[in-house]
């Protein structure tokens, strides 16, 4: 038994809110926690991602070839918890599905290997629909839906019980991921200069300065939004 995080996970925009709130083990690092995302919103993993922490103007790129794939394995959510209480995590730059991630809490014991929805808000929305703002109620005719898996949040109802139990079939191999994973555990959220052999090429790439429009794509100014 050991540490859990507790989420909730709000795309950004959502009228009415659409949100999940998870539970997951406390070692789970980036790359698994990109999984989980995808898994709990009923997203096919078919677009680029990328976790941003506009507090410490810092960005953890999605997996090969344009993101760093071992950057994402190697650095834990946990090691972060000192330094920020949300972060976004974006899905499909085309569409841009915005999730805003919030830690809620730590978890002293959290008795499984897999993560958990404890509760839910919204039905998934539709892949490659247009984002939040576009008409993702559009129909699709029977060859795009085999083509592509499309799958209707019109149509689909959310089930806590399947996606949970998808969860901890497919989840349980965290557990032993866990085993090759780089054991970063001595480095301590109250340094967090230790990070910067994960973090600091990311920081070059991401720098933003109070007049450019803000990352998270509110389309104010960096100082007048996230920058504040």
């Amino acid at each position: 038994m050991g540490k859990g995080l507790q989420f909730k996970i709000i795309i950004k925009d959502s009228s009415p809110l659409v949100w999940r709130r998870i539970v997951v083990p406390g070692y789970i690092n980036f790359a698994q926690l990109h999984e989980v995302i995808q898994a709990v919103f009923g997203w096919e993993n078919a677009h680029l991602h990328d976790f941003y922490f506009p507090k410490i103007n810092v960005r953890i790129p999605g997996a090969a070839p344009f993101g760093d794939e071992e950057m994402c394995e190697n650095i834990r959510v946990k090691n972060l918890l000192g330094f920020v209480k949300w972060f976004y995590y974006t899905y499909d730059y085309g569409d841009n599905w915005v999730h805003r991630i919030e830690i809620e809490k730590e978890i002293e014991e959290y008795p499984y290997s897999y993560p958990q929805v404890k509760k839910y808000k919204g039905e998934n929305f539709q892949e490659d629909s247009g984002g939040v703002f576009g008409s993702w109620e559009e129909e699709f005719d029977e060859e795009d839906e085999e083509e592509y898996g499309i799958r209707s949040a019109l149509n689909d109802e959310y089930s806590l019980s399947d996606i949970n139990e998808y969860l901890q079939k497919t989840f349980n191999l965290i557990g032993e991921r866990k085993a090759i994973i780089r054991n970063i555990d001595e480095i301590g959220t109250d340094q967090f200069r230790k990070l910067d052999i994960y973090l600091e090429p990311t920081v070059k790439e991401v720098k933003t300065y109070p007049n450019d429009p803000c990352p998270c794509g509110s389309g104010k100014k960096y100082k007048k939004c996230c920058g504040k």
